[in-house]
């Protein structure tokens, strides 16, 4: 008879890699910046027209 010894099997989750932690938050980085992009856009265009009020009522 031989003694094979098994490594012990991971349970639980699994690890994340940094690399996808970091691609994951270079996207939301990205996605919330357009996303002020556009409101700062939408506030200056409105302001620019005099119609500030406008926009400011459509956000409340």
């Amino acid at each position: 008879m031989t003694d094979q010894t098994t490594a012990p099997q991971p349970t639980g989750r699994r690890r994340v890699s940094p690399i996808t932690v970091t691609v994951v938050l270079v996207v939301a980085l990205i996605l919330v910046f357009l996303g002020v992009a556009g409101v700062i856009t939408e506030l200056l265009w409105h302001d620019q027209l005099g119609y500030l009020s406008v926009f400011l009522t459509q956000w409340i």
